[in-house]
């Protein structure tokens, strides 16, 4: 009897993917401090992309194309798996689209995105 498992494997996931590019863009440049140092996790992450949430409107496709992901996630899954790629860049896009990147293409953190619900 053939048992095979059918096992999630979460480094397969386009939203884990899509998740870990944001969340460690630009993390060395400076223009993380002690009080943001932290992305929003990851299940917050994928119930704001399943739901379609605008996270902050001010930074909606805030440097999207100037953030050369096309380019950068096509190399990476070129030879390995470009339909896992694509995939990725879908959520990236959508993660711009709803407002969840800063304008250093970071992912947002915490303290920004309840300041912003609580400006509104």
């Amino acid at each position: 009897m053939n048992t095979m498992s059918t096992r999630y494997d979460i480094t397969k996931d386009p939203r884990f993917l899509a998740f870990n590019r944001l969340a460690t863009e630009n993390y060395g440049s400076g223009n993380i401090t002690d009080s943001n140092k932290y992305s929003i996790g990851f299940e917050e992450f994928c119930e704001k992309i399943e739901n379609g949430e605008v996270v902050d409107s001010n930074n909606v496709l805030n440097n999207y194309n100037r953030s050369n992901w096309d380019s950068r996630v096509e190399r990476s899954f070129e030879k390995t798996d470009p339909a896992l790629g694509h995939k990725v860049l879908e959520i990236l896009k959508k993660s711009y689209t709803l407002g969840m990147v800063d304008k250093n293409n970071m992912l947002l953190r915490q303290k920004a995105i309840d300041a912003y619900k609580h400006s509104i």
